[in-house]
């Protein structure tokens, strides 16, 4: 009996050991991340890609550039890129979902890092990368929607590819902040100006959440921050600002800019901006936590599972302020609604009204932190209060709560039988009905006949579609971009 009881305490103090469960979820997650990848590759050109692509193609990269910025879009990045995918070829979009993806999961796992080792947390490298993915998936499941930041070019460029350079230059900052240099000073300062600079440069949404954030920043290093490596990260943020700051008035500055604005009006005053800008936030926030309270919740008890059992196993032994705990606990919220009345100020001005869903992923990325946070710091409360108790938390105890950890781990595999089902079909179809009507087009005008008809889809994600009327500026940039004269829709 006693043999028995002994191999059944072992086998409990085996169970009971995070890491290798947190191995085991780390894997099991990474399954719906890659089915979202892989429905990249299905990905056609749609919309203003037509757009995108003629005027790529049609003129020499420098043109292409001056002539958006001068007539119709002013985010010089985003127009860089995209006319750079388009002359490398059409085989770059089934592939940009996945690279930005991979990005982003890279840069939030770089930045979760550095943050954990500046807050003297010491968790696990694969803690870190398991808190990557959640923050990773949520923001895609949760995306108000996901088909235009991810599988739509345009949105996915402008919106989605500046937040994951977001995270990672973020995490250079965080990096190259602790560690002054002695040499290279103004050399790394014009870095950090140039990349912040490109980076806003993707949309006046960005460029208004990266000037927040380091505004934000700057003043709490102002005032809270001591020790020798105050002045270099005051310097570090600086550059990062002034470059985010030019950037937004690059965009603001721009011809495209005026002519838009004189289309659709002018701008409200600061007053009315400020209260449409603080007002959409808290819609947004109202709106997300309501209708995704179930998946938030899902995704707070992962965290607090996780902070919780790393912390009660005494995984690590570092000592943790508990007043800096309830403080981050009170203020992520204020915080994080800051950060989106910043996100939702660009498209106040310059449209009055609450953004379109492709702009929203921003302010979802940070809601998303936002409970993630907070799961972890209430699970990292608990586990201190666990370590300084008379006694370590049972074996038991710990193997149920690491059992529930899977169990909620296992949520993200649930929800993505839909994206199966349902989407993959659809997509697959999609990809293949694009490339019929792609080499029907072609042959057409290959035969001289240069007044198409072609089949015009049903919208998926609400991107538009070929309408029946050639005088369409869609119809008339999928023309020029196949070297018609006009293209008509036609059902199929």
């Amino acid at each position: 009996m006693t043999v028995f009881s002994d191999l059944a305490e072992t086998l409990l103090q085996k169970l009971s050991r995070p890491r290798s469960w947190l191995w085991a979820v780390s894997l099991v997650l990474l399954l719906p991340l890659l089915v979202y990848a892989y429905l990249g590759l299905f990905s056609r050109h749609q919309a203003d890609d037509f757009c995108y692509g003629w005027n790529a193609t049609s003129r020499s990269l420098i043109d292409a550039q001056t002539t958006w910025y001068r007539t119709d879009s002013s985010r010089y990045a985003a127009t860089l890129v995209l006319t750079l995918s388009d002359r490398l070829g059409s085989w770059t979009l089934p592939l940009l979902p996945l690279l930005v993806l991979g990005l982003l999961l890279a840069g939030v796992y770089r930045l979760f890092k550095r943050l954990q080792e500046r807050l003297n947390l010491a968790l696990p490298a694969i803690a870190v990368f398991f808190l990557a993915e959640v923050q990773v998936y949520f923001v895609l499941l949760l995306a108000p929607n996901l088909y235009q930041v991810l599988y739509w070019r345009p949105g996915l460029v402008i919106y989605l590819l500046p937040l994951a350079f977001l995270t990672n230059l973020a995490a250079f900052l965080l990096d190259h902040a602790a560690r002054p240099v002695t040499k290279w000073r103004p050399l790394l300062a014009g870095l950090v100006v140039i990349f912040f600079y490109f980076n806003a440069g993707f949309s006046e949404t960005i460029a208004s959440l990266q000037v927040g954030l380091l505004a934000l920043i700057f003043v709490a290093l102002l005032f809270l921050a001591k020790g020798r490596t105050r002045n270099w990260a005051l310097i570090l943020v600086g550059a990062a600002l002034v470059g985010s700051l030019l950037a937004l008035a690059t965009l603001f500055f721009s011809p495209a800019t005026r002519m838009r604005q004189g289309l659709i009006g002018p701008a409200p005053d600061l007053v009315s901006l400020v209260r449409m800008s603080l007002s959409n936030a808290f819609i947004f926030m109202y709106i997300s936590l309501g209708e995704s309270a179930f998946s938030l919740l899902i995704l707070l008890v992962t965290a607090m599972l996780t902070g919780y059992c790393l912390f009660a196993a005494r995984l690590t032994d570092t000592e943790l302020d508990p007043v800096r705990l309830i403080t981050v606990l009170f203020l992520a919220p204020l915080l994080a609604y800051l950060l989106g009345v910043f996100v939702v100020a660009p498209f106040a001005f310059g449209e009055s009204a609450y953004p379109e869903a492709r702009v929203l992923i921003n302010a979802m990325f940070i809601l998303v932190a936002m409970v993630l946070l907070e799961g972890l710091v209430l699970g990292i409360s608990l586990g201190l209060l666990q370590q300084h108790s008379a006694r370590i938390a049972p074996v038991g105890l710990r193997v149920i709560l690491l059992l529930v950890l899977v169990g909620v781990s296992l949520f993200p595999l649930y929800s993505t039988r839909k994206v199966l089902r349902t989407d993959l079909p659809l997509y697959q179809q999609r990809a293949r009905d694009w490339d019929a009507r792609d080499a029907s087009i072609r042959a057409q005008v290959g035969q001289g006949q240069l007044d198409v008809t072609a089949t015009a889809f049903f919208s998926i994600g609400k991107v538009l579609e070929l309408t029946p009327d050639p005088s369409n500026w869609l119809n008339g940039c999928v023309a020029q971009y196949y070297g018609a004269d006009s293209i008509t829709g036609v059902s199929p």
